[in-house]
């Protein structure tokens, strides 16, 4: 639903068992999330890693060297 409701020509990873939260290290201690960008090339290399909410032009850079 959300990113129907945006529009977005891309997946969004939706990890219901937090496995990729270990994977990625965006696990919190005691639970919980905390908030990353991550963005991942087709040939599977991380692209963009930052956390929080990354300005604008740093996630507009990191898609125009895709």
């Amino acid at each position: 639903a959300f990113s129907k409701k945006f529009d977005f020509p891309f997946a969004l990873l939706r990890d219901a068992d937090g496995t990729t939260c270990s994977n990625y290290g965006t696990a919190k201690d005691g639970g919980g999330v905390q908030r990353t960008v991550i963005m991942v090339k087709k040939d599977g290399t991380v692209g963009l890693y930052e956390r929080g909410m990354p300005a604008n032009d740093v996630i507009l850079a990191a898609i125009a060297k895709f």
